[in-house]
Formats: C-alpha cells, sequence, structure tokens
C-alpha cells in the first residue's frame, strides 16, 4: 500500500477495474451493484453518498427499455 496522499485512490480505481472486467464477463446487475456497495465507493459531491447504494436506487422495472444514471466529472 502507498502512502502518497491519494493512495486511497489507486485503491478506489484499483476496484472499479476489477469490478468492471467481472461485470464484463456476464454478472448480474443485482450482482454488479453489489460489488460496489462493498468496496465502499463514495460519490465526490462532498457528502459521502454511497456509490452502490446510489445504483441501487435505478428502476428495476424491467418494462423500461432504457434507464439511464447521469455523472458529472469534475
Amino acid at each position: 500500500m502507498t502512502n502518497s496522499r491519494y493512495g486511497w485512490m489507486n485503491i478506489a480505481a484499483r476496484t472499479v477495474t476489477r469490478a468492471r472486467k467481472k461485470a464484463l464477463k456476464g454478472m448480474a446487475a443485482d450482482d454488479i451493484v453489489t460489488l460496489v456497495k462493498d468496496a465502499g465507493l463514495k460519490g465526490r459531491g462532498g457528502a459521502g453518498f454511497s456509490t452502490g447504494l446510489k445504483w441501487s436506487l435505478m428502476p428495476k422495472d424491467e418494462s423500461m427499455n432504457i434507464r439511464y444514471l447521469l455523472c458529472k466529472r469534475r
């Protein structure tokens, strides 16, 4: 583990990369959300809101053909 000031960002980036690789291999949507929740990722808006919780709030209605999750980059 690195002692740099931004070491936690490197850890989070590696976690997201692993999650993305698993997701691309056919994970179910709920399993992806659970993986993100377990990783403890937080939003960058200042409130520390759980990214996994945000993703779990997406509508699960299968009749909806298109769903959007908006993310902004600073």
